[in-house]
């Protein structure tokens, strides 16, 4: 589309490499690179690493490091010995715990300080932002060698639309907006949706009461199971229709430029974009994913804080109980619904920053590190994958409503059954009355009555 023609036997000649054209979306070459991995995998094809030219200065200490690490066999037989030795001088701390094991760590470690040392002095930058400089040289010379241009060459749109998108001004502004659209989506498709589950569950509900005889197990399962975990799963449209929503911009290629433009905010409160990355994982899906995510953040201040503030985002577990007492008051009006999710997740961002900012100026002190990455290109999300993406985040959630919360239903629904309460001696009396009387003498109201002194100056009591 770009009117640009890619030689791939020329790359493939010249920098012994295997080139293998695919277009992904469309399941085009996809066949072939996969019979090319597995030949590569079972040795029937021989690959050698690509050597990329660092620069004079680089180079050399490089190739001083790699003949370090060439005296031992066990480490040129597990790794490659180009790149542990550039991992090695940026001092990546999973590369520096791979040659721990080695005889000669300590003499490779000596002279990975030196070479540290001497091309930080060279050119007065973090050595991250140097190694991608000199990558992002070698791909030019590489793509001005193999690509031309095979006709007249048609308008970038990405680069038109990111002058809007990423504009100093607008950037933020659009950004919020993407957020709003997300949650609006979220609850305006899904409101009739929610309506058929909740039809379903009810009629679900009516059907067990009618075939199963009354007693302690109808009440265990129309009560506890179907009236526990449906009640979560009522909630499920919504959440798919906001991981659809989310789906949506991330396969756009906004989601990239959103922690771009993060990054900009983030840095005045001590941050920086990988931060901003872990809280979008946490906000898309789970804290926890996003916490290991943090791994990835170079400075170990700013890894720290960013493992202290990711709770504060509202989850995949939190949002059933925001889409809980948003319902509850906003039933019968989707944009208030919306608005009110909206402020939620802002509030909730806010927190974060100013937690982190907190921390930044008190136990965490000094600079964020640098943030480099690599913008996609704008492309047009097809259905299936949007469809896989909804589904894969929405089945984690059903799995959890199948384990954890069927488990707590049932608790619950114990705590609130046992000790049963004697009708005969309540005498005749209302099904409300005898409900109350029964929430008195439960474990869980015997429970709400022992920290009632605790809440009740807040105007709570034990119910």
């Amino acid at each position: 589309n770009k009117g640009q023609k890619i030689d791939y036997k020329k790359l493939e000649e010249k920098y012994n490499l295997v080139a293998v054209p695919i277009v992904a979306s469309k399941n085009k070459g996809t066949e072939e690179l996969l019979n090319i991995v597995t030949d590569v995998l079972s040795k029937k094809k021989t690959v050698r690493p690509v050597s990329i030219d660092y620069g004079k200065e680089i180079n050399k200490e490089k190739d001083t490091i790699c003949q370090l690490i060439s005296e031992d066999l066990n480490l040129v037989l597990k790794y490659p010995v180009n790149f542990l030795a550039v991992e090695l001088i940026k001092k990546e701390s999973y590369a520096i715990e791979k040659i721990k094991s080695s005889k000669d760590s300590a003499k490779i470690i000596e002279q990975v300080e030196k070479s540290n040392k001497k091309i930080f002095d060279l050119h007065n930058e973090n050595l991250e932002a140097v190694f991608a400089d000199k990558i992002y040289d070698w791909i030019k010379v590489v793509v001005s060698d193999v690509l031309s241009k095979s006709k007249e060459a048609k308008k970038d749109f990405t680069e038109a639309i990111d002058k809007i998108v990423l504009n100093k001004i607008w950037s933020v502004p659009i950004f919020l907006l993407v957020m709003y659209i997300i949650f609006k989506f979220a609850f305006t498709v899904s409101e009739p949706i929610v309506g058929w589950f909740e039809a379903g569950i009810e009629w679900l509900s009516d059907f067990a009461t009618g075939v199963i005889p009354e007693g302690i197990f109808q009440s265990l399962i129309v009560d506890g199971i179907i009236g526990g975990v449906g009640g979560v799963l009522g909630f499920f449209p919504q959440i798919i229709c906001m991981f659809f929503a989310i789906a949506f911009f991330e396969d756009t290629g906004y989601m990239a430029r959103a922690v771009f433009i993060m990054d900009r905010v983030m840095r005045k409160f001590g941050l920086h974009g990988k931060s901003f990355a872990s809280l979008l994982i946490a906000t898309n899906g789970c804290a926890v994913p996003a916490m290991m995510a943090s791994r990835t953040i170079d400075n170990p201040k700013d890894r720290i804080i960013t493992l202290l503030v990711t709770p504060f985002m509202i989850c995949g577990a939190k949002l059933p109980i925001f889409a809980l007492f948003i319902a509850a008051f906003f039933s019968k009006n989707s944009t208030q619904a919306a608005n009110t999710m909206f402020i939620f997740y802002a509030l909730s961002v806010v927190i974060a920053l100013f937690s982190a900012w907190v921390f930044k100026k008190t136990l965490f002190k000094g600079e964020p590190g640098y943030f480099v990455m690599e913008l996609p290109p704008y492309r047009v999300p097809t259905i299936k994958g949007l469809l896989l993406k909804m589904w894969e985040r929405g089945w984690l959630y059903i799995k959890k409503a199948g384990t954890i919360i069927l488990l707590m239903s049932v608790l619950i629904w114990a705590g609130l059954t046992f000790p049963k309460v004697d009708e005969e001696k309540l005498g005749d009396i209302s099904e409300e009355e005898v409900a109350a009387a029964q929430m008195d003498q439960s474990y869980i109201g015997k429970l709400g009555h022992f920290i009632e002194p605790v809440i009740k100056p807040i105007g709570f009591d034990g119910k």
